[in-house]
């Protein structure tokens, strides 16, 4: 069999798993656009938007990322480390099938899932709150790519460092969450604070603000947009070195 078909196969196997645990299915696909909703029901004055822009070209894009973000990471890192603790890792290892084809069908799929996942809250948010069209839609593209790519490696990272699977709650979510509303998820973070220097920083922030710069008429697509995918990659270079050196196929005792 080549290693396309086995690709292939291994892509099969990981919907077939997505599509069997309907609880967990849901939740990924339903919480980021239930989010949407809520906070588009809210009444928020324009003026709290960046640059003075109306506030759904703000948030829409921002929950956009955010849903690719669960995917890429909490949803990856939370299954990953469940398959190392039960053993199926260290089992699937006895087979002939390569390990990055194992490990990358499952990658691949978060990524599948996450790109439409995505395009969906960004779809609705056109349809429901008027999100105007981005000047360059090739922007928005690689943006949510590039911040897909690089949330994945950071997930395998936080489970090549997690010791096992019951941590694996507080530690993925205990970092994720906060740093995302701190990154200005629910609300504008003014430019100069204290708080919007700690997140620039960090990929989250740059990810929230690459896809509002990517819809936005007043930034538009010039060098932040460049500054803020060159953060994320530098961040999903800096996950690989660590699974590089760090990942295990069983949990470490």
């Amino acid at each position: 069999m080549t290693i396309a078909r086995t690709c292939g196969v291994q892509l099969g196997y990981e919907w077939r798993s997505f599509r069997r645990n309907p609880a967990a299915a849901t939740f990924t696909v339903a919480f980021p656009l239930v989010l949407l909703l809520v906070v588009g029901s809210l009444t928020v004055d324009a003026t709290s938007a960046p640059a003075g822009g109306r506030f759904e070209q703000f948030f829409v894009p921002a929950v956009a990322a955010f849903a690719v973000m669960s995917a890429c990471y909490t949803n990856l890192a939370m299954t990953l480390v469940l398959r190392r603790d039960s053993g199926l890792l260290k089992q699937a290892r006895t087979t002939p099938v390569p390990a990055t084809v194992l490990v990358g069908g499952l990658v691949v799929h978060q990524l599948l899932i996450a790109m439409a996942l995505g395009g969906a809250t960004l779809a609705i948010g056109t349809a429901a709150y008027g999100l105007d069209r981005p000047g360059d839609p090739l922007i928005v593209l690689v943006t949510m790519v590039v911040g897909a790519g690089s949330f994945s490696a950071m997930a395998l990272a936080i489970v090549a460092l997690l010791p096992n699977a019951d941590a694996a709650p507080a530690v993925v979510n205990g970092v994720f969450f906060p740093v995302v509303i701190a990154s200005g998820l629910l609300f504008p973070v003014r430019p100069g604070s204290l708080l919007a220097s700690f997140s620039e920083l960090l990929p989250v922030r740059h990810f929230l603000l690459g896809m509002h710069d990517a819809y936005s008429p007043v930034t538009g697509n010039g060098p932040a947009t460049l500054t803020h995918l060159v953060v994320m990659l530098a961040w999903g270079l800096a996950a690989a070195v660590v699974v590089r050196f760090r990942f295990q196929w069983e949990t470490r005792t």
